[in-house]
């Protein structure tokens, strides 16, 4: 029971220094400009102060800490985009090679016109010399 305690007491002190971190990177916020250097100043703050002060800040590693902050980064910006280290991005590869059928092309649209935005490796599309950002003008003949 006592460890409970104290663990939330700490766990409470560590959310009261990052909001106290937060609160002041507001008011430097407003000073600065938007150059975004203050706010990875403070953000390499909060790094070490977790690594130092939290319970278990030996079993944290920058590396955790960094990824979690990059997927919690890019998860904000739409349902579409997510940070994925290189091992889930290799996994990710790897499943989408093996379930593949066809020219080897990811398609998106963009300026109303169908765009290939990632061409995979070792497929017709690749082979053919299809490269990212190239529009789609005709299929068969028919635009």
């Amino acid at each position: 029971m006592k460890r409970r305690i104290v663990d939330g007491a700490f766990g409470l002190s560590v959310l009261a220094l990052l909001f106290g971190i937060g609160f002041h990177s507001l008011r430097a916020a407003d000073q600065d400009d938007d150059s975004g250097y203050s706010q990875i100043a403070i953000f390499a703050k909060a790094v070490q102060l977790i690594r130092q002060d939290y319970v278990d800040g030996n079993k944290t590693s920058y590396h955790d800490l960094i990824t979690a902050a990059l997927k919690g980064m890019l998860g904000s910006l739409d349902p579409h985009s997510q940070f994925m280290d290189p091992n889930d991005f290799r996994d990710m590869q790897e499943d989408t090679r093996s379930r593949f059928n066809g020219l080897g092309i990811e398609v998106a649209i963009k300026n109303g016109l169908p765009t290939v935005v990632t061409p995979m490796e070792d497929t017709p599309a690749a082979r053919a010399g299809i490269l990212s950002g190239d529009q789609i003008l005709k299929i068969n003949g028919t635009s």
